[in-house]
């Protein structure tokens, strides 16, 4: 017996050079979100952190403005590849996995095929 599935995706609009979409990886991300925790090194880090005065800030005045200007032009690891946020505009800049279903010894598999690179989210 199956049952019925509910999600939504949003998104502003298609990749340049696409005509279509498919979205795919919904367990995994739910697995993430549901897994992401902070450890207390990494909220000491963000209250206070000499290193980063632009965002010494507490816990309940957190200012997601400084945060992103702060995070304009650096990139980081993501369970999806490499991020960069664009300096210019603080948009998402992100490769994009191509992929294709394929049945190799007998098990129905998503195969990566070909990898688009640094692909701006706008």
């Amino acid at each position: 017996d199956t049952g019925t599935a509910v999600f939504e995706f949003f998104m502003r609009k298609l990749p340049a050079r696409r005509g279509f979409l498919m979205a795919a990886g919904l367990e995994q991300a739910l697995d993430y979100l549901e897994n992401l925790r902070f450890s207390s090194a990494d909220i000491d880090w963000l209250v206070g952190s000499p290193e980063v005065p632009e965002l010494q800030f507490s816990p309940v005045q957190f200012d997601p403005d400084k945060f992103i200007a702060h995070a304009r032009g650096r990139s980081f690891e993501s369970p999806r590849g490499p991020v960069t946020l664009d300096p210019a505009n603080g948009d998402m800049i992100q490769n994009v996995y191509l992929r294709r279903t394929e049945k190799r010894d007998g098990i129905v598999q998503n195969v990566e095929f070909d990898v688009l690179k640094d692909v701006p989210t706008r």
